[in-house]
C-alpha cells in the first residue's frame, strides 16, 4: 500500500482533524478533462428524481441520483435501495483509474447531480448497512464548485469545517470518520450543475441481512 502523503500534497488544515483521514486532490482531474467528462456523464448517466424516507415520511431528494456497480450489488440508504445499473465506459474508467493509483479494490459509485445551487444534501454519515464498518470513499467533483461541510458528532471541537470542492477535485474520506462525523453540500448561490461521484466498495446485501 503506499503511503499517500508522500505522493500528494495534504491540505494543511485537513490533517489535524480527529477520528478521521481526509485528504483532497484539487486538480486530481486537469481542466479540460474535467469539462469534458462532465458533459458525457450531464448526459449518459441514468439519471433519477428518488425518494428517501425521512421524518416519517417519503420526500423528494433535493439532487438526482444514480447507482452503477458490479453485478448483483445494490446500495441500501435511509430506507431507499438503489439497484445497479452497469458500468459505462466513462465511470469504469475512474473507477480503474482509483484503484491502480491508491491500490484498493472500487466495486461501486453513487452518483449525484446538483442541477443549481438550490439542490442540496444534507447532514448525513455513509454508514448503511451495505456500507461496511470503516467506509473508504472517494469523491469525484465535476462542473461547479460546491461548499461541502463536515461536522464532528459528538465533539463541538473542531467547529464546522468547510471545504470547496472544485471540479476535477477528489476527495477521500478515511478512517472512521463516517462513524465520527456528518457531512453535507448546503444550498448556496449557484446557478451551474454539479456532478459528484463517490466511488466505495459495498458489501452484498446478503452479507448484511
Amino acid at each position: 500500500m503506499h503511503n499517500q502523503s508522500t505522493l500528494f500534497e495534504i491540505e494543511p488544515d485537513l490533517t489535524d482533524l480527529p477520528d478521521c483521514e481526509l485528504l483532497k486532490l484539487s486538480d486530481w482531474i486537469s481542466p479540460k478533462e474535467a469539462q469534458e467528462l462532465f458533459g458525457i456523464l450531464l448526459g449518459s448517466i441514468a439519471w433519477e428524481l428518488r425518494q428517501i424516507f425521512m421524518f416519517g415520511r417519503w420526500v423528494n431528494q433535493p439532487r438526482l441520483t444514480a447507482f452503477y456497480a458490479d453485478e448483483g450489488l445494490e446500495y441500501h440508504y435511509t430506507g431507499s435501495q438503489w439497484k445497479a445499473h452497469t458500468w459505462i465506459k466513462p465511470l469504469g474508467a475512474l473507477k480503474d483509474r482509483i484503484s491502480q493509483q491508491f491500490d484498493t479494490r472500487i466495486n461501486s459509485v453513487l452518483c449525484n447531480l446538483y442541477r443549481n445551487g438550490q439542490d442540496y444534501c444534507g447532514w448525513h454519515s455513509d454508514f448503511g448497512k451495505t456500507d461496511g464498518p470503516i467506509p473508504v470513499i472517494y469523491s469525484v467533483s465535476l462542473g461547479a464548485c460546491r461548499t461541502f461541510q463536515i461536522r464532528h458528532q459528538t465533539r463541538s471541537d473542531p467547529p464546522v469545517t468547510s471545504i470547496q470542492l472544485p471540479s476535477g477535485s477528489l476527495l477521500r474520506m478515511g478512517g472512521a470518520m463516517q462513524k465520527h462525523w456528518k457531512h453535507q453540500v448546503p444550498k448556496e448561490p449557484c446557478a451551474s450543475a454539479r456532478i459528484n461521484l463517490t466511488f466505495r466498495t459495498v458489501l452484498p446485501i446478503e452479507s448484511v441481512r
